[in-house]
């Protein structure tokens, strides 16, 4: 089969899966409610309003049984359910992804109603990320070793699942693998670059993925994508300075009141004054969603496909690995929740990682002739040096 037929039969399959992702939503969710809030609050933002709208449009737009699981099946539920003032304090959490907020405000602007516009989102994020995981692979393995490798990542349950969730991971994800497909590799740096900064508006826990990409590019084996200490560090400050303003702009309660609202009570006032002592973090690490929780998830699947890339000598994809890794674990130190959804980007990179810097030898492996790697790099290097003899040995040079 010639590539492009390769590549169109790819994309069919990969579109019939974001379709089935768009059909089959995982309503079971209650941040769709206020994300569905926050993008009503750009025109009014009124609590009682906001209250109504988000209840109406998830009884409207879901199935009874949904609608009764989002109200009625825990105590928090319930309660903001019944209490606008509480439901409204909490959009405050949300607010913090302005890029997504905005994207499902010009939705219901054209007419499509958030718990679509949300759907699309996330659908269309995981077509891009199965496309571009095809391209990537493909670079660096056959043809077909690249279209199976990128099938079943897609079809992975961490993966496929944020393609059904009505919240911004999916695209928070797309965002982080677009800008490491840019700068490792295509070589684009200035558009990976502004992608990467942008994550930051999606979801700003990003900015952690963000910081280790801009100090490992300090380092980088690529001249092209290289940059300069004092470069990597301005940027460094601006991508902090966005996330300040953005906790500013949108009223955030900061880490403490985050802490204790996800690992103590939701009910209680978010903007009362919180601290994190070292209790409540050991508290959060030994709770359902703390460190239990990883063993459950499928964390360690992907690492250890993930650890294949540093089987090899250093190569840009096996920084990116290490990239994700870091990444990874920085960020559920800082915050000790685990969900799958919340590492979808760094999966993807593990995968990338394994995939591209072990496809060369693989390749090499189906080629008759070519089943020694080190042997056929010896043979390539000794025809260019005989060919480079013929080529002097006939034009010589002048004095």
């Amino acid at each position: 089969m010639k590539r492009p037929l390769i590549l169109i039969a790819y994309c069919a399959l990969l579109a019939g899966l974001a379709f089935f992702a768009l059909r089959t939503p995982k309503l079971d969710t209650w941040d769709i409610l206020a994300y569905a809030a926050n993008a009503e609050a750009r025109h009014n933002n009124d609590f009682i309003h906001l209250h109504r709208y988000a209840y109406s449009q998830l009884q409207l737009h879901t199935p009874a049984a949904n609608f009764i699981n989002l109200t009625e099946s825990s105590p928090y539920r319930r309660k903001t359910a019944s209490d606008p003032v509480l439901f409204g304090t909490v959009l405050q959490f949300y607010s913090i992804r302005p890029l997504y907020v905005m994207l499902l405000s010009l939705g219901t602007a054209l007419g499509v109603n958030p718990l679509l516009s949300a759907g699309l989102i996330a659908a269309l994020s995981f077509f891009v990320d199965g496309l571009i995981a095809f391209l990537w692979m493909r670079a660096h393995t056959s043809e077909w070793i690249a279209f199976a490798s990128s099938l079943l990542l897609m079809l992975s349950y961490p993966v496929s699942l944020v393609g059904r969730l009505d919240t911004p991971d999916a695209l928070a994800a797309c965002a982080m693998f677009c800008a490491a497909y840019l700068i490792f590799e295509r070589s684009r740096l200035l558009p990976g670059l502004v992608l990467l900064l942008a994550a930051v508006f999606i979801r700003t826990d990003t900015c952690v993925f963000a910081g280790f990409t801009l100090l490992f590019l300090t380092r980088a084996s690529n001249l092209r994508i290289r940059l300069r200490p004092a470069y990597a560090l301005v940027l460094i400050c601006l991508t902090a300075t966005s996330v300040l303003a953005i906790d500013h702009f949108a009223g955030n309660y900061g880490y403490a009141s985050l802490m204790h609202n996800q690992f103590v009570n939701e009910a209680d006032p978010p903007d009362a004054r919180y601290s994190v002592s070292a209790a409540l973090y050991l508290r959060a690490l030994a709770s359902g969603v703390g460190a239990p929780a990883v063993m459950h998830g499928y964390t360690f699947t992907f690492l250890l496909i993930g650890l294949l890339a540093f089987i090899r000598e250093r190569t840009p994809m096996r920084d990116l690995g290490f990239i994700a890794l870091l990444t990874a674990l920085a960020h559920f130190a800082l915050f000790p929740y685990f969900h799958d959804r919340l590492f979808a980007g760094e999966y993807l990179l593990f995968a990338i990682a394994a995939v591209c810097t072990l496809g060369v030898p693989i390749t090499r492996a189906f080629r008759p002739g070519q089943s020694d790697a080190s042997g056929g790099d010896t043979r390539r290097l000794t025809l260019e040096i005989s060919a480079a003899r013929q080529k002097l040995s006939g034009h010589p040079r002048r004095a």
